[in-house]
């Protein structure tokens, strides 16, 4: 038992250590000029988002980015609590700004997946880029994520930071926002190790033909983490490199859920809809899975062993979460790090074997099943 327990432990902090040298090197990379201004398509889907919708379209408004190369296309996914008169009024104070109003049974995709198509379909963007209602971008947005892209990158993604939702965060708020830049963190080293495991689609860049070349989101099977779905198709499926951008420039800024159980939903959702990862991402799933059951329950039959994984799994955490914050003007988020390893411990341990008995997947105000048959294999 104490020889299994130091040995998932251990790998646990060789592969956390894999991807911090990598995370290192991301942000070591020298930073490209944008050289050239293609035509760039903003697609937002939009459902039952009007506390926070008038802050994310006056954010789109302030991008700076030639106007004739720039098209910004609202869909409005049947909102029926005053989105759409929003989106309206926005229309008419910004005529150049598409607002389409899609109503359910017009969607040829369930879910978000179907308003994001039903907006790409229409678009003419050579870049199609995306983020979420909830969301505000900054000015240089498109500019920094475009300067990702060369000749062989596909799809570019940027980071995401939580704010908080009053005047002063909240320690649930700032628990959310660490564990948002370590799991961020971790994503974007698979991703510069060349073994892409997801990313945001709150932020997010993808070339037109990288797009095309996988089918759409049509040949991808339902999936309600369509972000996801996207990514492991191209970077799996095509020749398309995937890339990210560590510049703050590029950062969008969200809000953190409200309440405990509203976390756990979104933890599920994303549980059960990256269940084709890639076996990189599968190996550090069931790696930390065990390394964090076995520092438990280890504290009560073989101590020493459990404390040595446990100092091993804080260590790979911390470097990781001191990185991140650093390097992105988050440090005053350390302080939370103790409440942020409860929560990491918990959702670790208790989310696989949660979803084993409650697989529905809410969307907004929507059921949907965990799993439906895809139209393509994967690679």
């Amino acid at each position: 038992m104490p020889v299994i327990i130091l040995f998932t432990g251990g790998l646990y902090a060789l592969l956390i250590a894999l991807l911090y040298r990598h995370l290192r090197c991301l942000f070591a990379e020298e930073r490209r000029p944008l050289q050239d201004e293609p035509m760039v398509s903003v697609i937002i889907a939009i459902r039952n988002e009007a506390p926070h919708l008038i802050d994310c379209l006056e954010s789109l408004a302030a991008l700076d980015y030639p106007r004739d190369r720039l098209e910004i296309i609202l869909i409005d996914d049947g909102s029926s609590d005053g989105s759409a008169e929003l989106l309206h009024d926005f229309h008419d104070r910004h005529p150049w700004v598409q607002a389409i109003r899609l109503e359910g049974d017009a969607k040829q995709l369930p879910g978000k997946a179907g308003a994001v198509y039903r907006g790409i379909t229409g678009s003419r963007g050579e870049i199609i880029a995306m983020t979420d209602a909830d969301c505000r971008v900054p000015p240089g947005w498109i500019r920094h994520l475009l300067a990702a892209f060369d000749d062989g990158v596909g799809l570019v993604g940027g980071f995401t930071f939580l704010e908080s939702t009053a005047r002063k965060r909240t320690c649930f708020e700032a628990v959310q926002a660490l564990d948002w830049l370590f799991l961020l963190g971790i994503a974007a080293a698979a991703i510069k190790m060349g073994k892409p495991l997801t990313w945001m689609g709150n932020n997010m860049a993808f070339r037109r033909r990288a797009y095309e070349d996988v089918g759409g989101y049509p040949a991808l099977g339902h999936n309600l983490i369509e972000d996801f779905a996207l990514l492991n198709a191209i970077s799996r499926e095509t020749e398309w490199k995937v890339r990210i951008t560590p510049s703050n420039q590029a950062a969008v800024l969200s809000l953190p859920v409200g309440s405990l159980s509203a976390l756990y939903n979104q933890r599920r959702r994303w549980a059960l809809g990256i269940r084709q990862v890639r076996p990189f991402g599968k190996l550090l799933l069931v790696t930390s899975f065990l390394a964090h059951l076995g520092a438990t329950a280890g504290l009560i039959c073989c101590r020493p062993a459990a404390l040595a994984t446990l100092v091993l799994l804080l260590a790979g955490d911390l470097a990781v979460c001191r990185k991140m914050s650093s390097t992105t003007a988050n440090t005053p988020l350390l302080r939370h790090l103790p409440a942020f390893e409860l929560l990491y411990f918990s959702y670790t341990l208790f989310l696989p074997l949660l979803i084993l008995f409650d697989r529905r997947i809410r969307w907004k105000d929507q059921n949907f099943p965990a799993h439906a048959k895809k139209n393509r294999g994967t690679a």
